[in-house]
């Protein structure tokens, strides 16, 4: 496993990490958490991601758990400020004050810990940025969290929160988690560029885009939702299983056939040559997709197969500016 600092902080984190989404799903028990989360130690991974939402609150509640004796020995990430149905509507999607401050006190809780590594703003996207930093800046100053970061925030609000960090002293954002894999690239436009400026990690999520790139679905084949992991990733799939990403996928295939590395592998592998990604998460409900998706980290890349990836994903980098 390879590791690499967190923005400019001293948090020196393994390039794959854990997502917590599915750790909190019904259809995952707590002997399994710890049976993942024991996985993830063995492989070297030590950064594990969760949020105040997830499985409204089991996943919080099950990694505390599994964690145990070891909470030092991991990098412990969670969000919040999320809109719960419990939320008033005028509340919907904002990290406010009231509600980062509120949550991060039942996370704490739930995690069994008195401090958090990264607290991240869950969602970013119609708040003031000066209040959304004020408060993770105050959060940190109580001790109850060492480092601050975001979650799908507007590179424009990202910029603008970095600047105002900058110019007033605050504790910078060292983390910004949002889409982004082969078949979404939307992020390399404007977040990308804004993480690079500011000295910001990027920690892709939906690296697999639930499964497709790891070719797990066939083509016109309904996806079973007998299950909560199913109906949490069948929307998704559903929205990117387009007659030009199924093309893509069977050239990705080609290629993976022909450097002897599992799709998956690559997939993950191509991210983390990506600018800004010093980390990349994936999700996991089972111990052997932790096994597996850790290999990623020491799949190199060489420049011809990285400009035949370009090619098959229609990248022209000498337009980038």
């Amino acid at each position: 496993m390879e590791y690499r600092y967190l923005g400019k902080s001293g948090l020196y984190a393994s390039r794959i990490c854990i997502g917590g989404v599915q750790l909190g799903s019904e259809d995952v028990s707590q002997g399994q958490v710890d049976r993942i989360v024991g996985t993830m130690f063995d492989a070297g991974i030590n950064l594990i991601d969760t949020a105040y939402i997830y499985g409204r609150g089991r996943s919080e509640e099950r990694i505390g758990k599994a964690l145990g004796k070891k909470r030092q020995d991991v990098i412990l990430v969670t969000k919040g400020g999320l809109f719960r149905s419990e939320h008033p509507p005028q509340n919907f999607g904002a990290p406010s004050r009231r509600y980062l401050v509120r949550e991060v006190e039942i996370s704490l809780k739930r995690l069994n810990t008195d401090y958090i590594d990264v607290y991240m703003w869950h969602m970013g996207n119609s708040i003031n940025p000066h209040e959304m930093l004020r408060a993770m800046d105050d959060l940190v100053k109580s001790g109850k969290a060492l480092y601050i970061g975001g979650s799908n925030t507007p590179a424009w609000k990202l910029g603008v929160a970095s600047e105002y960090a900058r110019n007033h002293g605050m504790n910078p954002i060292v983390l910004e988690q949002s889409g982004y894999s082969m078949i979404n690239r939307s992020c390399e436009f404007d977040k990308i560029p804004c993480c690079l400026e500011y000295g910001i990690s990027f920690m892709p999520y939906r690296a697999l885009q639930s499964g497709f790139l790891a070719d797990r679905y066939r083509k016109g084949v309904p996806i079973s939702q007998d299950t909560g992991v199913g109906r949490y990733h069948a929307p998704n799939v559903d929205r990117i299983a387009t007659d030009e990403n199924w093309a893509i996928l069977k050239q990705l295939k080609q290629v993976a056939g022909d450097i002897g590395v599992p799709l998956p592998e690559l997939a993950l592998a191509w991210l983390l040559h990506q600018p800004a990604v010093d980390t990349v998460l994936v999700g996991a409900s089972k111990p052997e997709q932790v096994r597996e998706n850790a290999k990623a980290a020491d799949v190199k890349l060489g420049f011809d197969v990285l400009a035949r990836l370009d090619k098959v994903l229609g990248i022209d980098r000498s337009r980038r500016i």
